[in-house]
């Protein structure tokens, strides 16, 4: 009887080890071993990184040459729907999705080799992120599928997921309502970044999605990530012509995330901190520095909805903040030359 008795026992005690294992596994990434309790290698040939198939070990079945093939076509058809021809530049086509890339072994490259296609690659990925929030690609269901199919083949060969996590998570944010981002969520070592270790719960199968106000009431705790929020913006509008929905979704996030800081804070106020965090992509918005790479002008000029965004966030600052005089000047000053320019 008590060899019974302890034999059921120690399969309770294990039942809630195991239990307790794939709890803290969430959020750990796609190669986190629950049984090890670490990661363990990306190569495996069972498993593989995917958002377009079922679950891992079905895109293990999809040999990589065909998820090649199958990205350049979709690289192609972005060409066409967005009028990026960044998409089929040699560097892309050629370079990342050219035959030498499905025998490309990291470890065997030199850094400055492996840094040349890390820059490529988040080229790219702001590239896939102005075009999956474009009018022409969300309008049509193939388009969005065309970004996936780009970013699967990224996953596959390059293990974006691994290499750049932070840049794959930002420049994805902005879809995070669509199901192919919680899969990027269960991808991802969300325990290694500081900045996105709050996003694990949303990993776990099941989970809601991610909501706008969810990300805006994170980021009114963090300026780290309000920067990285605002540094997305001005990048993307520096970078791409399709940008006004990322801006969009920046600007109503950001100015969400500031008034519930203000509101949360025993002063009623923004922190110092925040407004000096802020402030120069006010200004860069509304009349101040930062040039549009294909027009060769100040950025503020050249696209509406990054002035747009400066205008909200000068708005938002004077009605949560009581601002020095200094302060008061130099954005009044700014929006004021800038406004004379515009008129020109």
């Amino acid at each position: 009887m008590s060899s019974t008795l302890q034999t059921q026992l120690a399969s309770l005690h294990g039942a809630k080890s195991s239990s307790r294992r794939h709890e803290e596994a969430v959020g750990r990434g796609i190669h986190h071993s629950v049984n090890v309790g670490h990661s363990l290698s990306v190569s495996s040939a069972k498993f593989k990184p995917s958002i377009l198939y079922p679950d891992a070990r079905a895109a293990a079945d999809i040999s990589v040459a065909t998820i090649r093939e199958d990205g350049i076509a979709a690289l192609r058809q972005l060409e066409v729907l967005t009028g990026n021809d960044r998409f089929t530049s040699r560097e892309i086509i050629h370079g990342l999705f050219g035959p030498q890339s499905l025998q490309l072994e990291k470890r065997r490259l030199a850094k400055a080799e492996w840094q040349t296609i890390h820059n490529q690659i988040s080229s790219l990925l702001y590239c896939l992120a102005a075009a999956h929030s474009s009018e022409e690609t969300q309008s049509s269901s193939s388009g969005s599928a065309a970004v996936l199919r780009v970013m699967e083949y990224l996953l596959r060969r390059y293990d974006i997921h691994v290499s750049s996590p932070h840049l794959l998570l930002l420049t994805c944010l902005p879809q995070h309502e669509a199901p192919f981002f919680a899969r990027i969520l269960q991808l991802v070592d969300l325990s290694a970044m500081p900045m996105w270790t709050w996003l694990r719960p949303y990993a776990a199968a099941g989970a809601p999605p991610l909501t706008r106000s969810a990300i805006a009431n994170r980021t009114s705790k963090d300026d780290a990530l309000l920067v990285e929020l605002l540094q997305l913006a001005k990048d993307i509008a520096m970078s791409e012509s399709s940008s006004s929905r990322i801006l969009s979704f920046v600007a109503a996030t950001v100015a969400e995330a500031l008034s519930k800081q203000a509101r949360g804070g025993t002063s009623s106020q923004l922190s110092e901190q925040t407004v000096r965090n802020v402030l120069p992509f006010v200004l860069s918005a509304c009349g101040g520095g930062g040039e549009d790479v294909a027009e060769k002008q100040p950025l503020f000029l050249c696209c509406r909805e990054w002035r747009g965004l400066g205008y909200i966030l000068a708005t938002v600052i004077s009605e949560n903040c009581t601002l020095g005089s200094a302060a008061r000047e130099v954005i009044a000053v700014t929006m004021a030359k800038g406004a004379l320019l515009i008129d020109k």
